[in-house]
Parts: structure tokens; C-alpha cells; sequence
């Protein structure tokens, strides 16, 4: 099953409802209470969570 962490440059609303409303297993940096962290701890965190991270930069 494919899961995904959005960092908060991708965590656009209607993406998120769109993924959930097809079963895909997804967390939003605001969820996670990662916002403002660095790349490398959005990774860090995707990582340790096993999910792959999506992001726009």
C-alpha cells in the first residue's frame, strides 16, 4: 500500500481530500507537527515513518 507525507510545500487541501477519497494513506506536515522544518528533517521524519515524501522542491 502506498503511503505519502506531504511536506508543506505540497499540502494543498483538494490534493489531500482527493488522495484520501481513493484509500491512499496520507499525513500533511501540519498534521505530522513538522512544519518549518529543514528538507533533510522532512526526510528524516518520511523515513522514519515509511512513507515516501512528496514535496515541490
Amino acid at each position: 500500500m502506498l503511503t505519502l507525507y506531504l511536506d508543506e510545500d505540497s499540502m494543498d487541501q483538494a490534493l489531500v481530500a482527493a488522495l484520501r477519497a481513493r484509500g491512499i494513506d496520507v499525513i500533511t506536515a501540519t498534521e505530522a507537527g513538522t512544519l518549518g522544518c529543514s528538507d533533510s528533517e522532512q526526510l528524516d521524519y518520511a523515513t522514519r515513518q515509511g512513507r515516501v515524501l512528496y514535496t515541490f522542491n
